[in-house]
């Protein structure tokens, strides 16, 4: 193909819509959001139009970043409310899927006033569309009873194939994926109709092989927030000295999750807050640390908000309260959290994108799992000895890892130095693989 031929196809993407977002609350998810905008952007240059299909599409910070933003199916079968029961949730899917067959194959004004205007407005965007890009994260896995609601996540990617657009998911978690009806629909998704698939960790690169996808040639690649760039120095330490940071303190950041109901156990989060808390109290008061702790998300739901759960962390260390526990109890933004976990001499993240953050600033970090997207990570950049899963904490492993971490962290921050510079110059060249992806005329 000539230099002439492939300037011409590249000049054709002019409008990308990015699938699967949820929220900017959560700033592991905006992060990648901003990250999938800053490599789109790079491969295919700066005046691009950015359409996004959001689980929220109110929130103001989306709208900041993209130049449209469109209600999710997601959000139009309103899976969302807890007062709409899944079989009617269900209903509204499949009346979902009759519409795009009417919009596509009988188009005209009476079919037109057959469609409600949110589901009209998501087909106008995928028809309009060049390229369709699931945004990176880890959407896939098990989260509600009866496999309910993978096959809503999963819709936008069976809405680009009825329009016969190419579509790369960028890179991805999958699973875990707990019923064979799971596994079959995201194989059908992802073998069936995408153009490219990336994978993000060595646990779901494992899992797609199990699943035998193919068709969609999976390759590994990092999470693009590990080159997020982070606020200043500046504003880091504006933020944290107003909550009584000192630079020659030992300083430990931590993130709590909050108690995620949908898929983890509430004895199992019992534990967690329990362990968190007598591991927080013996590192301030028998080893003079000073805590720092930090809100990764703060919604879309209260359910997803980790203020709840620090604030649990909180009541569990009660009047053992000191000094040197210290609460940032205000919303920062992704870039604002990456700058603060870079002040920190350790960093303990309850979030896997908390840990991401901190790495990419040298900080050796302990990463506590509960979805195997974390040891997967890890394990890409040799670093899954800093890991425990979520079923597992105690106070003692805590301090073990820690502590561990605290005698090593000088010859720790070399190793971690040296795999973000890995991670670094294989993302830099991830614009020119979207490039020769949008190329390549097979499927």
């Amino acid at each position: 193909m000539g230099k002439n031929t492939d300037f011409e196809k590249l000049k054709k993407i002019s409008e990308i819509l990015i699938v699967n977002v949820h929220s900017a609350q959560n700033a592991g998810d905006f992060a990648l959001l901003i990250q999938t905008i800053y490599y789109l952007k790079n491969a295919f240059g700066n005046k691009i139009i950015i359409n996004v299909l959001a689980n929220w599409p109110n929130e103001q910070l989306i709208k900041d970043v993209s130049d449209n933003v469109i209600g999710s199916p997601w959000w139009v079968i309103k899976v969302w409310d807890k007062n709409k029961k899944p079989r009617y949730q269900i209903l509204s899917l499949i009346c979902g899927a009759f519409y795009a067959i009417l919009y596509k194959f009988f188009p005209g004004k009476l079919t037109k006033k057959m469609i409600p205007k949110k589901w009209e407005k998501i087909f106008t965007n995928y028809k309009k569309s060049d390229l369709i890009v699931a945004v990176s994260g880890n959407q896939l896995f098990s989260s509600g009873k009866y496999a309910w609601p993978l096959p809503a996540v999963g819709f936008p990617i069976w809405l680009a194939s009825q329009f016969n657009k190419k579509t790369i998911v960028f890179p991805q978690s999958i699973g875990p994926l707990n019923t064979m009806i799971e596994r079959k629909i995201v194989k059908h998704l992802y073998a069936n109709y995408i153009k490219k698939l990336y994978v993000r960790d060595m646990e779901s690169h494992r899992l797609i092989e199990i699943l035998k996808i193919k068709k969609s040639k999976p390759s590994f690649m990092h999470d693009v927030a590990f080159t997020l760039p982070p606020q200043n120095t500046s504003t880091a330490l504006k933020i944290l000295e107003f909550n009584g940071f000192v630079a020659d303190h030992n300083n430990i950041g931590i993130t709590i999750l909050s108690k995620m109901p949908s898929y983890l156990s509430q004895n199992l989060m019992s534990n967690y807050y329990k362990s968190m808390s007598d591991a927080i109290v013996h590192f301030s008061k028998k080893l003079n640390f000073h805590i720092y702790l930090f809100c990764q998300v703060y919604g879309p739901t209260p359910d997803e908000n980790d203020f709840m759960g620090i604030e649990r962390v909180i009541d569990y260390i009660g009047d053992q309260m000191n000094n040197r526990i210290h609460y940032i109890n205000r919303k920062l933004q992704p870039s604002e959290l990456k700058a603060c976990y870079g002040m920190m001499d350790l960093f303990v993240a309850s979030r896997l994108h908390s840990g991401i953050f901190s790495l990419a600033m040298f900080v050796p970090t302990l990463f506590i799992g509960y979805l195997h997207k974390t040891i997967g990570v890890l394990e890409a950049i040799h670093l899954d000895n800093y890991h425990i899963d979520l079923k597992d904490v105690n106070k003692d492993n805590l301090l073990k890892k820690t502590i561990d971490m605290w005698d090593h962290r000088f010859t720790l921050s070399k190793t971690i130095q040296n795999e973000i510079a890995k991670v670094e110059e294989q993302l830099f060249e991830f614009p020119r693989e979207i490039r020769e992806v949008v190329l390549s005329d097979d499927h």
